[in-house]
């Protein structure tokens, strides 16, 4: 639906809360104390007991509340908006204190405990993150808003190609409402992490190729554990005890990879901003892209709300308000990545020229082709115009494709016959639209091939990171 900002890809919408209670059983990976048998079966949810963890207790209110201004502590007992989100964030800023320690091999391994974790100075994936979902309680953040996941980071290389590696992680649902992707991995101390492998892959060669995603197949909490349907449903279908032994790790995984891929447009762009300014930021723009509920094209620059979109983003940037910074940006990278801009503007120098709202782009011919519909699905069964007098409409006007789906709302204002009905006569947003890399060949898209699509991608994603930087720099002179 929007310009992928980091490489973080989005391609299924998982319900992160879970969708099936399943049994949270699992055979003991450790030995009973004086016995060879390791037949115990454990519940994984004990791993998150921490009820009257003096060590949990300690390390987070000496480590993490008490280095703490005095005015920053008080968000930590107090429950106005924004609290809970600063909780989280201090908390899992606090990991670059701990190591990511590997477990080499194949199958289930000894879990720590998040006391035994502490104690270790970190761990693996599983570990980590089963310390951070017990941080996050006890700075006060309700468990209902908390998952941890067991399920896979899949890389998809620009060719196409899929490479699947098991791991563990957590999901954080913001005060908004949306869910994020808390990794421990990508925070940990960059300098103490395992010695090199000469097999390690570079970091800035991997993120420069690929994009990953993160597909879960179990979540849990100290209540329950659910399965999530999805695209995999052959995982997801199995039981938890039969999942854990036959998982495959990523062999040395760099936590300074991981954490490039989280890097994205703000990132990059806007690294001037204070930790908790760029907190804001992403949370503004990812707020835009998850809650489809309250859906509004002029957000996006979809159903070819072009002038509209800019008028937003404009009105957005004078309020010098953060959110409002990143609700504004996050609209510029999807003009770039959903309009036809990039198609009907030559390139100058490998380049995209930056789009000036104060001088409209007449594409001429160039964007006449999109109107056939033999080639490009409008996805509307009773059209208010036909094919030529929808392309007799939009002549001289830049375009978007029209994102209409059964799950979402759209704007009432807006939702008039005068208005919509010629604007339910554009393209598919899917056929037209250039989000994420990771798209594979797709004939009925415009850029039919993945090598004309990776090109398209290339030059969209530049020039948003340029216009972004150009608007950082404006905003952050007049408003500091």
């Amino acid at each position: 639906m929007c310009m992928n900002l980091s490489r973080i890809s989005r391609t299924f919408p998982y319900n992160w809360a879970g969708d099936q209670i399943v049994s949270p059983l699992v055979s003991a990976a450790r030995r009973v104390p004086g016995s060879k048998s390791t037949s115990l079966s454990i519940d994984v949810r004990e791993f998150l007991a921490i009820d009257h963890s003096a060590e949990v207790g300690g390390f987070f209110f000496k480590r993490i509340v008490e280095v703490l201004p005095c005015e920053e502590r008080e968000r930590f007992f107090i429950a106005t908006p924004g609290c809970f989100d600063y909780r989280m964030h201090r908390v899992i800023d606090a990991f670059g204190k701990f190591r990511y320690l590997p477990v080499k091999g194949r199958g289930r391994e000894e879990w720590l405990l998040p006391a035994e974790t502490l104690a270790n100075g970190g761990g693996d994936c599983e570990d980590l993150s089963f310390l951070l979902m017990a941080l996050l309680e006890e700075s006060g953040i309700s468990r209902s808003c908390l998952r941890l996941v067991f399920g896979q980071l899949v890389e998809t290389s620009p060719a196409g190609r899929r490479r699947c590696h098991d791991h563990a992680w957590v999901m954080y649902q913001l005060e908004g409402g949306s869910w994020m992707v808390l990794d421990p991995v990508e925070r940990v101390d960059q300098h103490q992490r395992a010695p090199k492998s000469p097999a390690r892959r570079r970091p800035g060669a991997a993120v420069a190729r690929s994009t990953y995603e993160y597909q879960p197949f179990f979540v849990f909490n100290r209540d329950h554990l659910w399965n999530v349907h999805g695209p995999n449903a052959d995982k997801t279908q199995q039981d938890l005890r039969g999942y854990i032994p036959n998982r495959s790790f990523w062999e040395n995984y760099d936590p300074a990879f991981a954490m490039s891929v989280h890097d994205g447009i703000f990132d990059t762009q806007m690294s001037e901003l204070s930790w908790f300014d760029m907190f804001t930021v992403k949370t503004a723009s990812l707020g835009l892209d998850a809650n489809v509920l309250c859906y509004d094209p002029r957000d996006h620059c979809d159903f070819a709300y072009i002038d509209d979109a800019w008028q937003l983003i404009n009105a957005r940037l004078a309020t010098g308000d953060v959110g409002d910074l990143g609700r504004a940006c996050h609209a510029v990278a999807d003009f770039y990545a959903h309009s036809l801009y990039a198609h009907v503007v030559p390139a100058k120098g490998g380049d995209l020229p930056l789009f000036d709202p104060a001088n409209p782009v007449n594409p001429g011919s160039k964007q006449d082709a999109v109107f056939d519909r033999s080639k490009f699905s409008i996805n509307n069964a009773k059209p208010a115009l036909d094919e030529p007098a929808t392309r007799a409409f939009w002549k001289g006007k830049l375009i978007s494709g029209q994102w209409w789906r059964d799950y979402s709302t759209y704007p009432d204002d807006i939702q008039t016959p005068k208005l919509l009905g010629p604007r339910r006569c554009l393209p598919d947003h899917d056929l037209l639209a250039v989000d994420d890399q990771t798209s594979t060949d797709k004939p009925e898209h415009l850029y039919p091939t993945q090598q004309a699509f990776n090109d398209q991608f290339n030059l969209r994603k530049h020039a948003a990171e340029r216009h972004v930087r150009s608007i950082f720099l404006d905003w952050r002179a007049k408003h500091g």
